[in-house]
């Protein structure tokens, strides 16, 4: 199964975490900076996606929502995982709620 985790990183946290969830599965994954290199990366050739990033004001960065919309239809077909990072316990539903709607 081939797995891709794509990660929008404003301080590195984000990216410390997406290459930890990658090297902690089976056959590892592709790790993609979505600022940098997402635009060259074809989502279609992937089983799973995995997507997160930093949260700042509520919100997932730009790039990576952005990623998410001209992908919809490819990842509509996948297995997704989600992940976000800095925000605290108690919120992280409405937060996941608000920023990857069904």
């Amino acid at each position: 199964m081939k797995t891709l985790v794509v990660y929008a990183s404003k301080g590195g946290y984000s990216r410390e975490c997406a290459q930890k969830i990658a090297a902690s599965l089976t056959g590892g994954a592709d790790v993609v900076d979505v600022k940098k290199h997402a635009h060259k990366t074809d989502v279609a050739s992937y089983d799973t996606v995995i997507l997160g990033g930093g949260i700042l004001a509520g919100r997932l960065p730009g790039a990576l929502r952005r990623f998410c919309l001209r992908n919809a239809t490819a990842l509509e077909r996948k297995r997704v995982g989600l992940f976000i990072c800095g925000t605290d316990p108690e919120n992280h539903e409405k937060v996941f709620a608000a920023n990857y709607p069904a």
